[in-house]
């Protein structure tokens, strides 16, 4: 039996046509099972007081999928509101030091004190103008991107007590359609098939798979969870509006600060160094990320 030229475009249209059959209805299957969210049954536009008791930690998770340098200083501004880390001006200068906490501390406190004293400070003391400039030197970078990372591996394992996304299944699946679609393309080329359809089925097959590797779905009882933060954070935005009395000011300007709020400092508190210390650390872990050797 003789194999020529025109069979093989017709079995190379007749798997073209399969691919886009099933890349069309995994598209879709994947939408509605792995990417649409659940409709939630909270629909209000502020939540008035802390939706529930999730660490700064886990509250992050929820609502950025990561931990990042904004839940690195609520962390820091939480020590700082139990007196396990104090603020001491000396000479108009602000020092971060050991407070006068004598109780147990958990392992999430003593490498948060590690990081912000040990590795940016001397030990005993550390500026947050030295915060601000610790990421300039190339060394410091390194640094500052490895603990960072531990930081947040400790931080993981110590808080992660909730499960807010649901698991995904199909990645073997959409990993072989991503295959099978770069083989056509590449096969429309060289074998000069000349199918218009597969040129346009590259770019398709990589979306596919990065957005499915890269969204994340919250479970039906996680997304009215994260809704309730989201309209939290918009109370918080607006807090100056209500005319109430704010009874937890300090505990709001932690998750505020997690959240990624700026100028809720001056609305609660009479204080003002927190929000040179997001900036000071916002700056050095964004550094080191963008800057930092991950080889080390």
């Amino acid at each position: 039996m003789n194999f020529n030229y025109s069979d093989f475009i017709l079995v190379f249209d007749t798997l073209l046509n399969i691919w886009w059959a099933l890349f069309i209805f995994l598209t879709f299957f994947l939408y509605v099972k792995s990417i649409k969210p659940y409709k939630t049954s909270f629909d209000e536009e502020y939540f008035k007081g802390i939706p529930s008791d999730l660490s700064i930690i886990e509250v992050s998770n929820l609502v950025n999928k990561k931990i990042n340098a904004n839940t690195l200083a609520a962390y820091v501004i939480n020590l700082i509101n139990r007196n396990v880390l104090k603020i001491e001006v000396d000479d108009g200068i602000e020092y971060i030091k050991r407070g006068s906490y004598n109780g147990n501390l958990s392992i999430g406190d003593e490498s948060t004190i590690k990081l912000i004293l040990y590795t940016m400070g001397d030990g005993d003391q550390v500026t947050i103008s030295q915060l601000y400039n610790f990421c300039d030197r190339r060394r410091n970078k390194n640094i500052m991107l490895m603990e960072f990372q531990i930081w947040c591996k400790v931080m993981r394992k110590e808080n992660y007590k909730h499960i807010f996304y649901e698991t995904k299944d199909e990645y073997g699946v959409v990993k072989t359609i991503t295959i099978f679609g770069s083989l056509l393309f590449f096969i429309n080329i060289f074998a000069r098939c000349n199918n218009i359809l597969a040129y346009f089925t590259l770019l398709p097959a990589i979306l596919l798979l990065a957005v499915y590797s890269n969204v994340h779905k919250r479970t039906r009882q996680a997304n009215d969870e994260y809704y309730k933060w989201v309209a939290f954070k918009q109370y918080l935005d607006n807090i100056e509006k209500f005319d109430e009395e704010v009874l937890y000011p300090e505990e709001y300007l932690v998750y505020g600060t997690c959240l990624g709020l700026k100028g809720l400092e001056g609305k609660l508190t009479e204080h003002n160094y927190c929000e040179r210390l997001v900036e000071a650390l916002n700056r050095c872990v964004v550094k080191a990320i963008l800057s930092g050797n991950r080889s080390l």
